[in-house]
């Protein structure tokens, strides 16, 4: 169950762990599916925990590929804050953030903001706590894997020295410290979420289909941390820092109709060639990727939300419904339209 924030007269908020339902089929898939109701996750769903009352209104369905990893996939709205406590369990996390918009933070480092749009990989250990705080009315639609050391030895058959440092002392298992780092979504990744949620074969074969995906969508992880690592680094200052951060703040905001390289670049007082290499070195995309990327997550949220396909393209800064509808299928494998067979259920 996610629960309430901790009451004034408490300094504490609530616990939150995964369940023992789901933890228990690390060894064997004890499958909680209703018969006769195709689940996309087929025989590796183990449950689900609903979401229900004042806080909030919703759901976590779990599922498990026994000896690899755990999953949890989210879709809940909450109707005041949610604050949770959640202790360290020797986990490495892989964190798909398709809406929603919340803050997490390990005990004495600062807070973390998880936008809709981004991707996380975190290492929580045992016996270190982890704040996870939801505002307001936020409306959250995440797909959050954890796995075990022996995920990237035995499963993946990975070459340990490889890995970035942070995960390849997780998969020694050298006492790692905690971990977390944000990417932003890719086309790519976003259209195999997708895809791992709307299984298009049958049960029999749907379990088979969910853990492909899950195994993919960890590689894709893995792939962004080693390019990152082999990247020229580009040296910036604190200023430089702060400005670019301005910049992505503004393309936030105005996305739909962004400034072009030359205002952006009189306006910060930065070279066009340090505004582009900073930003992409800063954020992991460049600035055309993230202006492309906030339209369509914006676009998506829209559809979501009932509006029709006309409004929003024209929300999303496009004049002609055909090229939006070209744009949208290019960035998610499917047509505007098709989002509404895929809406997860309110």
């Amino acid at each position: 169950m996610l629960e309430k924030s901790a009451s004034k007269d408490s300094n504490e908020p609530p616990t939150w762990a995964w369940p023992e339902f789901a933890k228990s089929t690390e060894g064997t898939v004890r499958s909680l599916a209703n018969r006769g109701r195709p689940h996309p996750f087929g025989s590796s769903f183990c449950g689900t925990e609903e979401m229900m009352g004042p806080t909030g209104l919703g759901r976590r369905d779990y599922f498990a590929f026994p000896g690899i990893l755990l999953g949890m996939h989210s879709v809940f709205q909450t109707r005041e804050e949610v604050a949770a406590r959640v202790p360290g369990e020797d986990y490495l996390k892989f964190h798909f953030k398709l809406s929603g918009n919340n803050t997490v933070r390990f005990h004495g480092s600062d807070d973390i903001n998880l936008r809709a749009g981004c991707m996380a990989i975190a290492i929580h250990p045992r016996g270190i706590n982890k704040l996870d705080a939801h505002a307001h009315n936020a409306t959250e639609h995440s797909l959050t894997f954890a796995c075990r050391p022996t995920l990237f030895i035995d499963t993946l058959r990975l070459d340990p020295d490889a890995l970035p440092t942070p995960i390849r002392e997780f998969a020694q298992e050298k006492d790692p410290q905690p971990y977390l780092r944000v990417m932003p979504l890719s086309a790519r990744v976003t259209k195999t979420v997708e895809e791992m949620l709307s299984c298009p074969y049958s049960g029999r074969f749907s379990h088979v289909h969910a853990e492909a995906r899950a195994l993919d969508l960890i590689c894709m992880v893995l792939d962004v941390l080693v390019n990152n690592e082999d990247r020229p680094t580009v040296r910036l200052t604190p200023r430089d820092v702060a400005t670019l951060e301005s910049v992505r703040e503004l393309l936030g905001q105005r996305f739909a109709d962004p400034p072009t390289l030359a205002q952006l670049s009189r306006r910060t007082g930065i070279n066009r060639t340090k505004l582009t290499q900073g930003f992409r070195h800063l954020f992991n995309e460049t600035i055309l990727d993230y202006c492309h990327r906030m339209r369509m997550q914006r676009a998506r949220e829209l559809l979501l939300d009932g509006l029709p396909v006309g409004s929003v393209a024209a929300d999303v800064g496009y004049e002609h419904h055909s090229s939006f509808a070209q744009a949208f299928r290019s960035y998610f494998g499917f047509p505007p339209m098709e989002l509404r067979r895929r809406r997860p259920p309110r």
